[in-house]
């Protein structure tokens, strides 16, 4: 979550407060309507209560132009592409919206750390297979992942792209999906997002 440095706000509780205090006057840039990123600052709303104009672009790059050049205030941009300009002082990080710190920047807060819980919106990606896939097959993929996920060369390539990699056991993506289908379903009836 990073702001341009033109909104006098430093920390995620002063943003609020700001926001809170001047209803519509507070925009945030996404990556277009029913992205990540607009379901992210939608769900950061939701949750706090705050009113905030979407202003939707064609992608994320010129999401993060726009603020850095003033026309919006607010994006929920990754963090490897924000924190060269948020060093560069270009940008206010105010907010990581993964659960823990950031090894890319662990002097940014999560939003848990900031008051905000509710909004945790890390970046996955899975592998699946067919539901048919016989055990042994599956169980082999399992196992391969896991290996590679396991290595330290892997994890450090991994990690320079703020990524961490996990294996779930069989039993737990049932429930980490219907987990997330929930969560970003309620923002998208809240929102009113319909297919085209």
């Amino acid at each position: 979550m990073v702001i341009n440095p033109a909104v006098p706000a430093r920390t995620v509780k002063e943003f609020i407060t700001l926001a809170k205090s001047q209803p519509g006057k507070f925009n945030y840039a996404s990556s277009g309507s029913g992205t990540n990123l607009h379901l992210a600052a939608e769900l950061f709303k939701m949750v706090t209560g705050v009113n905030l104009v979407h202003l939707p672009y064609k992608g994320a790059g010129p999401a993060a132009n726009a603020v850095l050049a003033g026309e919006s205030h607010l994006f929920f941009g990754s963090i490897t592409s924000s924190m060269p300009f948020v060093r560069a002082s270009r940008l206010t990080a105010l907010a990581v919206t993964s659960p823990q710190r950031s090894p890319l920047a662990p002097e940014i807060p999560t939003l848990i750390e900031s008051g905000v819980t509710g909004v945790n919106v890390p970046s996955w990606y899975t592998v699946v297979a067919p539901a048919r896939t016989p055990r042994a097959v599956a169980d082999r993929l399992r196992g391969e992942l896991k290996r590679i996920a396991d290595n330290t060369d892997f994890r450090e390539q991994l990690g320079r792209q703020a990524i961490d990699a996990r294996t779930l056991a069989p039993g737990e993506w049932p429930a980490f999906i219907r987990a997330e289908l929930d969560k970003w379903g309620k923002v998208v009836r809240a929102v009113g997002i319909k297919p085209d």
